[in-house]
């Protein structure tokens, strides 16, 4: 089987009743961060996402607001 490479990862974390503490572990981690002071692409490395992306290869992240939550997009 042939393997394909990803150049772009769109994460979207967001606040819902779906989850035990009513958002995402990633948006947690990301609200985390900023609480930290790290800028909104720094906060989105630290969450499980950023690292997963990070470790395979993806280099650049820009996050964008939505109504609930933030959307990351990962990138090469």
């Amino acid at each position: 089987m042939e393997q394909t490479e990803a150049s772009k990862f769109t994460a979207t974390w967001v606040e819902s009743p779906i989850y035990k503490n009513g958002m995402s572990d990633n948006l947690i981690q990301y609200r985390k961060g900023l609480s930290n002071k790290l800028t909104d692409k720094q906060a989105a490395w630290q969450t499980w996402s950023g690292r997963q992306a990070e470790k395979h290869g993806f280099t650049n992240v820009t996050v964008n607001k939505i109504e609930n939550g933030v959307q990351a997009v990962f990138t090469k």
